[in-house]
């Protein structure tokens, strides 16, 4: 796919379905108070939860688009920090949004979001940073065919590539008389 935002909204949304999928099971299994979709209905209503149904499937389409928007931010980010260990640099991404709304909404003290628990802290951490690390394997899939250097993983420090031309020197076999 040649268009970036496309590609940057469709990984991010799709990254967004894993993420919100693992934290509504987080929030089903009783490991998290808060989900992300309860996040985002506290934003868009005012209002704590519980969500009625309209409400709960409306703020999952607004968390998708978010982090569908998250994904273009990233994909326009990536020339500006290399494509190199795109799979950490996606992590770290996940990580640092999560932890940069976690702080604004523990800092400006919302209703229903602050403070939370820390079952729901690691719970949305956890799932933060499934979304870096499903985002960097859908980017490097969606990449144009000709789109070089979208590397996931780093080349181990030892690896040397040898040129057609070059040959490595044949061992002298010592065992053999003279």
């Amino acid at each position: 796919m040649e268009d970036r935002l496309t590609r940057g909204f469709i990984a991010g949304v799709i990254s967004g379905i894993v993420t919100n999928a693992f934290n509504i099971l987080l929030g089903a299994a009783g490991l998290s108070e808060l989900r992300f979709l309860d996040w985002t209905g506290i934003v868009m209503y005012d209002h704590i939860p519980p969500f009625t149904l309209g409400e709960m499937i409306f703020a999952l389409v607004g968390q998708l688009i978010f982090t569908g928007g998250l994904g273009v931010l990233f994909i326009y980010l990536i020339p500006l920090i290399t494509s190199k260990n795109l799979l950490f640099k996606s992590w770290l991404w996940g990580a640092s949004i999560w932890f940069v709304i976690d702080g604004l909404t523990t800092l400006y003290k919302m209703e229903g979001i602050s403070p939370t628990s820390l079952g729901t802290s690691v719970g949305n951490y956890l799932s933060a940073s499934l979304y870096g690390l499903v985002l960097a394997p859908l980017l490097a899939r969606l990449a144009p065919m000709g789109e070089a250097g979208f590397s996931l993983m780093p080349a181990p420090a030892a690896a040397k590539h040898l040129a057609e031309n070059d040959n490595p020197p044949a061992k002298e076999n010592s065992r053999q008389e003279k």
